[in-house]
């Protein structure tokens, strides 16, 4: 939007955000969907995978049964667009999101404990907000990239536990002292190692994240303050 000259459409149902949100950004129109999108002119769209995939849990299903239809809509129209497979997306507007760093914070800030499913040896990729969006515009923008998937994180595998660290001496400069941590027994479904591959990425778009898991923790928590300093 700041770069200008551009149309940029957002499907929401609000579950993690709100029209205020959006509005804080930019001025925006709402339409019904049915209206607009996902027709077979402009529909979604997009890869050709090479390799099977086996989903570890539901949610994991739920996200490959929509690249599949992507596929699909890319081999039968032939319309040209590209899928981006995000890490564990964290940072600045994330109020309503319960995604583990977000939903950490919200605890810490409340006064409650921060629950870790099993040992915290379960790693995730962490990619800060502001990297993702650039990733966003560079495949948007870029030529001959229509039907591929790129994944796009930080190419660095954390455990948990290593972000809890990460963490808690940030929220203590915050003025949250004394966070408990707890464990809890283990999700059923819940991926033991998650963590991307982004040489594509690199190599196509051009693009690598900037973002430290620390330096995007301190920009997440001070948001956070700075939004809702009662309960982080």
């Amino acid at each position: 939007m700041e770069a200008g000259g551009h149309a940029v459409r957002v499907l929401d149902n609000f579950t993690v955000g709100t029209r205020q949100d959006l509005a804080e950004v930019c001025d925006f129109t709402e339409i019904d969907p049915a209206d607009s999108f996902f027709s077979e002119s402009s529909g979604p769209k997009s890869f050709c995978e090479l390799m099977a995939a086996h989903a570890a849990s539901p949610y994991g299903a739920g996200k490959l049964a929509g690249e599949g239809y992507c596929s699909a809509d890319f081999q039968s129209y032939g319309l040209s667009a590209v899928v981006l497979q995000f890490g564990n997306v964290y940072g600045p507007g994330s109020t309503h999101k319960n995604s583990v760093v977000a939903k950490f914070i919200k605890q810490a800030g409340g006064g409650g404990a921060l629950e870790i499913y099993g040992d915290g040896s379960q790693t995730r990729d962490f990619i800060y907000i502001d990297d993702l969006v650039k990733a966003i515009i560079l495949s948007r923008y870029t030529e001959n990239i229509g039907g591929e998937i790129f994944q796009i994180a930080t190419n660095r595998e954390t455990t948990i536990r290593e972000m809890v660290e990460t963490l808690l001496p940030i929220l203590k400069m915050a003025g949250i002292n004394d966070v408990r941590v707890t464990h809890g027994e283990r999700r059923v479904g819940d991926v033991r190692r998650n963590f991307s591959d982004t040489t594509k990425a690199e190599r196509l778009l051009g693009w690598q994240c900037t973002y430290t898991l620390q330096q995007g923790l301190e920009e997440t928590v001070r948001f956070f303050m700075d939004r809702c300093p009662n309960d982080a």
